[in-house]
């Protein structure tokens, strides 16, 4: 059976550094996909950059870090007192409440589209959300409507098997994570009614960097893709092969200048970043699939 794994660098369009290291791994074949953030203060230059290099990237949906691209007031409701996006962890409590303004939501998510094919010249290949806010309830059903009607056929369903006993550095941190799994359970079935493809098994909450939990190795990255696909295999599934989609956050550490508006953040100026550029490059890691019966490929080859 066949192993297809998609390796995706998010965060395009964060800062000039982040851009420079992504595309450094896609032309060196280490990535297969990336997720450009258009509300990020280098998107002119990553989707310059991108256009370049022949890459063909999808859409970072962002509605928890920095500025909208709508006007503050047409989307109030979504902002901080600083006419910011509210954070992560406020949308996951209003949306499990059912008062996130979905209508708001649309208005971003289309206008984030939009820009994006301003940018680029194309639909995105691809539409995950920053901090996995596609799959929250509500606005999953809303995302997959948008979608399908855009004729974007491709997004992330962030369900991973988490360790038990993994050394998140909080309380706080290992409840979200285990939020995420479990909206991605009823998120995938929302887009697999509309239509809309994602990879049979996921990887990468649990390599993430220090901010999080232990810098990423390529043993753990060997031995968690490995894992996925053993569990995949062992559903027999009836189609010819099994998918799955690696996250991953490579590039050299922004400066002073990135972000969505606000300035950039400690995880992108983390050195975690740099080491994760070197995990993929690293011939340990890269004989997994190069001597080994897993083939590496983007979004648009599992789907056309």
């Amino acid at each position: 059976m066949k192993k297809l794994l998609v390796i995706n660098a998010d965060d395009l369009g964060y800062s000039v550094e982040r851009d420079k290291g992504i595309i450094e791994c896609y032309k060196s074949g280490v990535v297969t996909s990336a997720s450009l953030m258009v509300n990020g203060e280098s998107a002119q230059f990553a989707s310059h950059a991108a256009k370049e290099a022949g890459f063909k990237i999808g859409l970072h949906f962002n509605i928890t870090e920095g500025k909208p691209l709508s006007n503050e007031s047409e989307v109030k409701s979504l902002l901080n007192h600083n006419g910011s996006f509210i954070s992560k962890g406020e949308l996951f409590q209003r949306a499990s409440e059912k008062i996130v303004d979905l209508r708001k939501v649309r208005l971003e998510l289309e206008r984030q589209i939009e820009r994006f094919e301003e940018l680029m010249g194309y639909l995105p290949v691809h539409v995950d959300g920053h901090q996995h806010c596609h799959i929250l309830p509500g606005i999953r059903e809303l995302f997959a409507e948008v979608l399908s009607e855009k004729g974007i056929k491709v997004t992330r369903v962030p369900f991973e098997k988490l360790t038990p006993g993994h050394p998140w550095p909080d309380q706080m941190i290992r409840s979200f994570m285990g939020e995420v799994v479990n909206h991605a359970v009823a998120a995938r079935e929302v887009y697999k009614q509309k239509g809309i493809w994602c990879s049979d098994g996921y990887f990468g909450l649990e390599t993430m960097g220090s901010d999080f939990n232990s810098p990423m190795t390529a043993d753990i990255l060997i031995k968690g893709i490995n894992s996925v696909f053993t569990q995949l295999e062992q559903a027999k599934p009836s189609k010819g092969y099994v998918s799955c989609e690696l996250m991953t956050h490579p590039g050299y550490r922004t400066g002073e200048v990135g972000g969505c508006g606000e300035g950039p953040d400690s995880f992108s100026q983390s050195e975690d970043r740099e080491t994760e550029m070197a995990v993929l490059s690293s011939k340990e890691f890269r004989r997994v699939y190069e001597e080994g019966d897993i083939q590496l490929v983007s979004f648009l080859e599992c789907v056309q």
